[in-house]
């Protein structure tokens, strides 16, 4: 209710990333983000809230996570190989 008073107030509420339940029952990532619509005069009539399913780019970030993590884990494997084999190469 807090974020609605400062819209309320004017202040436009930023994008907020949240998980919110979907009508099946379905937990869902959303960003929301609120502003106040006014009438001629100025006043506040009620506030505008938006959500949007960003479940699908969350899933995109967490496979390219993944992948950069594996990335990495190959690039350190392959990084100590050659160590092994130039201190065994160097010591002869």
């Amino acid at each position: 209710m807090e974020g609605i008073q400062a819209i309320l107030k004017g202040h436009v509420l930023p994008r907020t990333e949240t998980t919110r339940k979907a009508r099946d029952g379905r937990l869902i990532d959303v960003t929301l983000r609120g502003s106040v619509y006014r009438d001629k005069h100025g006043d506040p009539l009620g506030t505008v809230i938006t959500h949007r399913d960003i479940s699908q780019v969350k899933q995109l970030e967490k496979t390219i996570m993944e992948i950069g993590e594996k990335e990495r884990q190959k690039s350190a494997m392959t990084f100590m190989m050659i160590c092994v084999r130039i201190l065994s190469v160097w010591k002869g």
